[in-house]
């Protein structure tokens, strides 16, 4: 009924000559590895409006942020503007500080901001603190031990000599705010 066809095997001379029907060349390897590149950046679609001239699409956006990392910068401590015994500069604050001695401590109080009350209740400790605080904020040599020894022995020096520097930092800062004012 059912009849089995068998396939037969081919001779050598028939995979000879299939074999040169279809000849392979032989794979040829380039020197170097192929070079691969981004694809061409697509352009937007150009559309058509009646009557109008092409519009091109807005092509989406990227934004960066670049953020500038923070500098220091090192500022060398200086010396006071004058000095201590330098009271010829100023002979105002000489003078006040001479005759009205607490008078004189309640106004450099008030020009450096703080309570001119202060130096009447604690003359000698508002002197201290009053000379830091200026050579602190002024970036001026000296330490807490020079300011107490100076405020101690020379007290009306060391006041017409905080009263000196309380002014010319003033200056420097009107002179400062003057040059970046907008024109």
């Amino acid at each position: 009924m059912f009849s089995k066809k068998k396939e037969r095997k081919p001779d050598a001379a028939e995979v000879m000559a299939m074999q040169e029907e279809v000849k392979f060349d032989p794979i040829v390897l380039p020197d170097h590895p192929p070079q691969y590149s981004p694809p061409p950046p697509q352009q937007a679609p150009i559309t058509m409006q009646p009557g109008h001239l092409p519009m091109q699409q807005p092509a989406a956006s990227t934004n960066v942020v670049i953020v500038q990392q923070p500098m220091v910068t090192v500022v060398s401590p200086r010396q006071w503007s004058s000095g201590l015994c330098a009271c010829c500069d100023d002979m105002g604050s000489c003078l006040a500080g001479t005759f009205c001695f607490s008078c004189f401590l309640c106004h450099l109080a008030d020009k450096m901001g703080e309570s001119c009350c202060l130096p009447v209740c604690y003359a000698h400790t508002a002197m201290v603190a009053m000379r830091t605080k200026i050579r602190i904020q002024n970036n001026i040599t000296g330490d807490i031990n020079n300011d107490i020894w100076t405020t101690c022995c020379c007290p009306m020096c060391a006041a017409c000599q905080m009263s000196r520097e309380v002014d010319f930092v003033n200056s420097i800062n009107v002179h400062r705010a003057a040059m970046n004012a907008p024109m």
